[in-house]
């Protein structure tokens, strides 16, 4: 296993990655101040957001990747936050599934592709506060 994401396990050879982008940031806000430079507001972190590339070949392994695209997609629409663990052992803590683009090329006479390159986009998950009624009770 290179990653797991909740229930998926992204591996050889059926659903690998090839290509991890990880973006992070703060953000900041400019306030306008006459006769002087805007003050600079620091807000806090920014969206923490990580792409996963893989391309995959159905006919030369067991078709398993076709199957557990669809098992991520429906990961996607559940919007179910799941716990990111990388090989080496390191915890990211939870990711929620925001897209996934798929690309089916080289068709064979059954339509089954030959070729298929996705990129799944996960945002890490930061649950809100508990609004007031959840933490005293409905009634």
């Amino acid at each position: 296993m290179l990653i797991g994401w909740g229930p998926h396990r992204f591996m050889i050879p059926t659903y690998s990655v090839e290509k991890m982008t990880r973006s992070s940031g703060g953000r900041v806000a400019h306030a306008a101040v006459i006769g002087a430079d805007q003050p600079t507001h620091l807000l806090g972190p920014d969206v923490d957001t990580l792409e996963l590339d893989s391309t995959f070949f159905p006919h030369h392994f067991n078709r398993g990747g076709l199957g557990m695209l669809e098992e991520v997609r429906l990961s996607i629409r559940q919007q179910v936050p799941h716990m990111l663990v990388m090989l080496s052992g390191a915890v990211l803590g939870r990711w929620v599934g925001t897209s996934l683009q798929e690309t089916r090329t080289l068709f064979d006479a059954n339509g089954m592709p030959s070729k298929v390159e996705t990129q799944l986009r996960l945002t890490r998950y930061v649950p809100g506060p508990i609004s007031t009624e959840l933490r005293t009770g409905l009634f």
